[in-house]
């Protein structure tokens, strides 16, 4: 693992140097005549998935693209937010296949009438991602297929490469949720709370504590004190919250305790609690160790996971290569163009065949 650090701040120079827009202006123009086109022409799809539930995708391909991009996203996220992100790259040429995770976005919810965050099992959000990778390599032969997680995505794409690695030729993942930042909240109340809760039948109740029903989708500065995920104003109102308030179900709450005690069985490492009373693959298990290479783009400004883990499982594994956006918020994609163009020119540079 060779850690970088990216202090250069790219305000001052041409942007046209990493070929993509920029300035807040050129963004809203390619929005209206790019990125909403790009959208309305790939309508959502969707396969059932363990114990029939209906989860959803974005596809977009084309004869002449080179290559596979799969894209596992971060929790309550939809294909809507990433749509510049799918776009670039597939203007780059990357056939595009975004999964909306099972109980979110336009996904099936698991816990009915509800918008509770409620996972049976990370294990099923593995399962899906490998059905999304199959379909890509049937409709999209011949070509390498490459893996982006971000955040909740990114702790589930590396969970995939444990089992399914030779399937992919290389990830990389962007502030992957390996460790929650709990704030107030004791971190230890997280696998205590969450092996109880399911436990005594309520794993699909609202982990105790916890926010409930999505904070409101008007607040550039985000619930409880935290900032929202991106420094630009921009994005986040024309690529997140214009969504949303088009359609409000898309939004996902809190995570229920069965949520939390399956995250914690899958990535916490030092939890006595799961080491004791769970036998599921954890990410940093030594067995299945992934020989895939990786980039591990860690958000220096992040506020909603912990930098620790993610520079631990770089470490453990040799083919990850550790990334320090400085400056940068949660989302790079989503963020202003000095800290998104570095990121978005370092991933095409990684993924060109």
């Amino acid at each position: 693992m060779r850690p970088i650090l990216f202090m250069i701040h790219l305000m001052f120079l041409p942007r046209v140097l990493f070929g993509f827009q920029s300035t807040d202006e050129a963004f809203k123009a390619k929005f209206t005549s790019e990125l909403l086109p790009f959208l309305k022409a790939h309508p959502i799809k969707s396969f059932l998935g363990k114990a029939e539930k209906r989860v959803a995708y974005f596809e977009a391909t084309r004869d002449e693209n080179q290559s596979i991009l799969i894209i596992s996203p971060g929790r309550g996220e939809f294909h809507e937010k990433h749509m510049e992100f799918m776009y670039d790259m597939y203007q780059s040429g990357y056939d595009i296949f975004y999964t909306n995770h099972r109980g979110q976005a336009h996904s099936e919810r698991l816990v009915a009438g509800t918008k509770i965050g409620h996972v049976d099992s990370f294990q099923d959000y593995v399962d899906d991602l490998d059905w999304l990778v199959e379909h890509a390599k049937s409709t999209s032969p011949g070509k390498p297929v490459y893996l982006f997680g971000q955040s909740m995505g990114g702790l589930i794409a590396a969970l995939y490469l444990k089992r399914f690695d030779q399937k992919i030729s290389r990830a990389a993942i962007a502030s992957p949720m390996f460790k929650i930042n709990t704030g107030s909240i004791p971190f230890f109340t997280l696998p205590l709370l969450g092996f109880l809760g399911s436990s005594l039948g309520l794993a699909e109740r609202y982990f105790p504590g916890s926010a409930g029903d999505p904070p409101d989708p008007n607040s550039f500065s985000h619930d409880k004190g935290k900032k929202s995920g991106t420094s630009s104003k921009v994005r986040f109102d024309l690529l997140y919250h214009r969504t949303v308030l088009a359609n409000p179900n898309l939004r996902v709450g809190s995570g229920s305790m069965g949520w939390v005690w399956e995250y914690i069985k899958v990535a916490e490492k030092d939890s006595w609690i799961a080491s004791v009373f769970s036998s599921d693959p954890n990410i940093f298990d030594q067995e299945n160790a992934f020989e895939t290479p990786m980039l591990l783009f860690n958000a220096e400004q992040d506020q909603y996971v912990m930098a620790e883990p993610q520079e631990a499982f770089c470490h453990q594994n040799s083919a990850c290569e550790y990334i320090v956006m400085k400056g940068s918020r949660h989302e790079i994609y989503l963020e202003r163009d000095q800290f998104r163009l570095p990121f978005m020119r370092r991933l095409k540079e990684f993924f060109s065949p």
